[in-house]
Parts: C-alpha cells; structure tokens; sequence
C-alpha cells in the first residue's frame, strides 16, 4: 500500500505561511474594526471602483475649485480693503478742501497741501497693493507696481504743467487731468485679468484696474490740492482759494463713483461665498457617500476576527503537536 506524507521542512514551511497569513488577516480585521473602514478597497463593492471613482474625481474637481475660489477671495478682500481706504482717505480730504476753498482765505487752502501730499502717498501705496505677491490694481500686469511713485508723478504734473503755460484754475485743472487720462502714471496693463472660477459654471471678473476713471479723478484731485502753494503754479490768494475749492468737488464726485465700484467688487465677493458654501456642501455629500460605501461592517469583521483567533490557536496546536513528534514519543 502507498502511503503519503509531508517532510518536516516542508510541514514547518506549510506552518508559517499559514500563520502569516492568519496573523495579517488578522490585523487587518483589528485595523478596519478601529478605523469603521475597509482597509482594502477590493473588498467594497464586491471590486467594483466606479461609484468610488466618481465621487473621488467629484472630490479632486472640489479642490481644484477651492483652491481658485481661495485666491479670488483674496483678491477681492485685498481689492475692496484698497478701495475703502482710498474712499474713506479721499472723503475726509474733499470736506477739508470745501472747508478751505469756502473760508475765502490762503492760508487756509495752503494749509491743506501738506496733508493732501501724505494722502496723495497712501493712495498710491494702496493702488499698488498686491495679493500673494500679485499686484491686484494692474490687470495682468500682476508683477509690477500698477501706479509710479507720487514723487515721480508729482514731479513730472509740475514740469507739465509750467510748460502748458497754464493761467487759470481751468487750465491746471485741464492739463492734470489730461495727464492722467493718457497713462501716465498707469504702469500696469489695459488687459483685464482673466476670470477667476471659483465653482462648476461660475466665475468672476476683476477688471477693476487703477487707470479706471474713478482713479483717475481721485489722483487728479489731490493733485490738484497740492498743486495750490506750487511754484510751477505760481497762483495768486484768489486763485489759491479757486483750485482747493475745486479740487475738493472732484474729489467728492470721485468718492461717489468708489462707493459704486466698492458695491462692485461687493456682489463680486458674495459671488464668490455663494460659490463657497454650495462646494461646502457638495464636499459634505460626497464625504457621507464615500464613507458609506467604504464602510467596514463591524459585525461581519468581529466574527470574522473572532474566526481568525481560533484558526490562530489550532495552528498554534498543531504547530506544537508537530514540533514534539519523535520516535521514542511514537513508540
């Protein structure tokens, strides 16, 4: 009769591989009964991928969207933070201007010029604000400042205007606000930057830029306030008086045009939170969705761990019933 048998190394072999093999059914039963989730995707779904893959590309897209929505978000924020202070700057400057050009005095009007020089600064300074080192006033010239410097500026109005010949409050008036309409003191670019999408089928522009009108008039303004005592100028009391009071009027139209930009770039924002929330609350179903599909049963794997522990222990049996076999046991 033949008979059939297993070596030793070959029993020993046969041992470990079924403890291995018991030993990581068994933590990965221990990890899945800690976490509540598969630990191995192929056993979800019986190995079928495609409701994981849609909601996982559905996840990836959310965070393309996110990432955009975050830096229009903070373009706005920077823009509508520029734009307050520019107004809020310019509204004080244009009532102490009327004050000035209504007290019928020089000296008053004169006296407004060194605050409007200070003004003219942190305007300028604000207008070439820039959001994660992208300058946010400059269309797609987000690398370079959007306004020269107000020295520069200042400098280059005065030699203008004494080379226009410039006679009256009218002329100066014309001259500065000619200047600017040209560009010249614009260093960013005409072209708006492109939109910015911050969900599925939604975007939003910022074609503000500081070479739009109502900039134009606030920089005139104040120029034109501290263009009052200049020597370029040369103007008489009476004159003096006429320029503060004008330069306070146009100042004052300007701040009316920056409430309406400022409620621009407003809806603009809600646009964006709009956006926001509606992601928020995609990501929350595709979170919930994923999750349930993903779930580990914890019935099923505390059976089945307390399966494995038994295998384990009658391994552990045989293994020790294998190891004592000798001859003289057998006789």
């Amino acid at each position: 009769m033949a008979v059939s048998s297993i070596g030793d190394l070959a029993t020993s072999t046969m041992l470990r591989s079924q403890n291995s093999r018991l030993q990581s059914e068994m933590e990965t039963l221990v990890q899945e009964l800690s976490s509540g989730q598969v630990s191995i995707r192929d056993t979800a779904l019986g190995g079928s991928y495609r409701a994981i893959s849609g909601i996982e590309t559905t996840l990836k897209r959310l965070d393309a969207y996110e990432l955009s929505s975050t830096e229009a978000e903070g373009f706005s924020e920077t823009m509508q933070a520029a734009l307050g202070s520019i107004q809020e700057t310019t509204g004080n400057l244009s009532v102490e201007l009327l004050a000035a050009g209504n007290s019928g005095t020089a000296a008053s009007a004169s006296a407004t010029v060194s605050g409007a020089k200070q003004d003219f600064e942190a305007v300028i300074s604000w207008l070439n604000t820039n959001y994660a080192g992208r300058t946010v006033f400059g269309g797609v010239a987000t690398d370079t400042p959007a306004i020269a410097s107000a020295s520069d500026i200042l400098s280059d109005l005065e030699t203008e205007i004494a080379a226009s010949g410039a006679a009256t409050v009218s002329d100066v008036e014309a001259v500065v606000r000619d200047w600017f309409a040209t560009g010249a003191a614009y260093l960013g670019s005409n072209q708006a930057l492109s939109p910015m999408t911050v969900g599925a089928g939604q975007t939003v522009e910022f074609d503000f830029t500081a070479q739009n009108q109502e900039i134009q008039d606030t920089l005139s303004g104040i120029a034109l306030a501290i263009m009052v005592d200049s020597s370029s100028v040369g103007f008489s009391a009476d004159q003096q008086i006429l320029l503060a009071e004008r330069a306070g009027e146009i100042l004052l139209g300007a701040n009316q045009d920056l409430l309406v930009s400022r409620a621009n770039v407003g809806a603009l924002q809600e646009t964006i939170e709009n956006a926001q929330a509606e992601m928020v609350s995609e990501r929350t179903s595709m979170d919930l969705a994923l999750n349930e599909l993903l779930t580990a049963d914890p019935y099923d794997r505390a059976t089945r761990l307390s399966q494995v522990e038994t295998q384990i222990e009658i391994l552990y049996t045989l293994t020790v019933r294998t190891s004592n076999l000798n001859l003289m046991n057998f006789l």
